[in-house]
């Protein structure tokens, strides 16, 4: 069994929005680093460290700090947190600040980079995260699309499950290693087309693919 996971899939689909590389490298490396390391603060407990995905869709400080009276950061933390977070990644910045300008005007409509429209987008968080969800969307479709052109490359493996921005394969175990080339190719492809079609930026598409006995072995 081949478990194949584009990562990841929101960052990718983010950056070309944004038009500035550095950021991805930037991103990488936050995500190993503790919020601590980052910015000085300690980082909101229920949140994936530094819960820097909540600010990429426009979400505001209160939002950052949970769910429930048990979180570790204070309002005034994540106020700063926040600030700190965009004066970090500027470009990010110029974009959020682009779209509230169309959204305050009135407007409803957004596009994945491969033009897919989504109407009636009323909440700012929506008009941010609908085309970078949706690029990502785009380009997991496009390696499902791969996968079935390419069937014969790989015969016996049978893809069973699609899960936001996850495949799984199934095959024999002799033939594994095969799947698991002909998936990840496929995955990097399709994502590498979304991202990449202008070339105005160079966004590396990456795939964990893993080899396992079960599914419960690639949880």
């Amino acid at each position: 069994m081949e478990r194949g996971q584009h990562y990841p899939d929101e960052l990718s689909g983010l950056l070309p929005f944004r038009a500035e590389e550095e950021a991805y490298w930037g991103l990488r490396v936050q995500e190993n680093r503790s919020v601590v390391d980052m910015f000085g603060l300690k980082g909101p407990k229920g949140l994936a460290p530094p819960g820097e995905e909540y600010l990429w869709f426009g979400s505001f400080a209160y939002s950052l700090r949970g769910r429930d009276d048990t979180s570790l950061m204070s309002l005034e933390e994540a106020s700063l947190y926040r600030r700190r977070f965009f004066e970090t990644y500027p470009g990010l910045r110029r974009w959020h600040d682009r779209e509230k300008r169309a959204w305050r005007l009135g407007e409803t409509e957004t596009r994945t980079l491969t033009g897919r429209r989504r109407m009636d987008v009323d909440r700012l968080t929506d008009r941010l995260n609908a085309p970078v969800q949706g690029t990502a969307a785009d380009g997991l479709k496009l390696a499902l699309a791969a996968l079935w052109e390419r069937r014969g490359e790989c015969s016996g493996a049978i893809p069973v499950l699609v899960c936001h921005d996850e495949v799984v394969v199934e095959c024999d175990a002799d033939k594994a290693q095969k799947a698991k080339e002909w998936l990840e190719k496929a995955m990097i492809e399709g994502m590498d087309v979304v991202m990449n079609k202008t070339r105005e930026i160079d966004v590396p598409a990456e795939v964990e693919v893993r080899i396992t006995r079960s599914w419960g072995e690639g949880a």
